[in-house]
């Protein structure tokens, strides 16, 4: 794996080649005190996502924490809950995506960019927001 935390983000990422589609590849990992606590990837559509298998391998670790992920977390329900919502209750206090640009496209009341702390970014609701045109 890579040194950097977000590239450590994008190796897990590559773990979930052939299993994520129809869904984005996206690897996660949390960060607490310098330390990686938590890392997680996306593997078969409907399962978890990797914020969320980070999420579980951190624990109480997670409250204070950054993550780093290669795209920005979910906002909206599917066959998942909102990631969002569980980085916000676990205590996650930045978001470090790898493309904060995307956020302009898909904008989420509350998020003014990237690397913010998670309770300004909360989902709002369980509609995905339409992007600007």
């Amino acid at each position: 794996m890579r040194g950097s935390f977000m590239g450590q983000a994008l190796d897990l990422a590559k773990r979930g080649i052939a299993l994520a589609t129809p869904n984005p590849m996206v690897g996660a990992v949390i960060v607490q005190d310098g330390e990686v606590v938590g890392r997680g990837f996306h593997t078969w559509e409907g399962l978890k996502h990797a914020e969320i298998m980070a999420l579980e391998e951190a624990g109480p670790r997670a409250r204070g924490a950054t993550i780093y992920v290669n795209l920005e977390p979910c906002t909206h329900t599917g066959r998942t809950p909102p990631c969002v919502d569980a980085l916000f209750a676990a205590g996650i206090a930045k978001v470090v995506p790898l493309r904060p640009i995307l956020i302009r496209w898909w904008p989420v009341k509350g998020f003014a960019g990237c690397a913010l702390p998670a309770c300004r970014w909360r989902s709002p609701s369980n509609s995905r927001p339409k992007p600007r045109s």
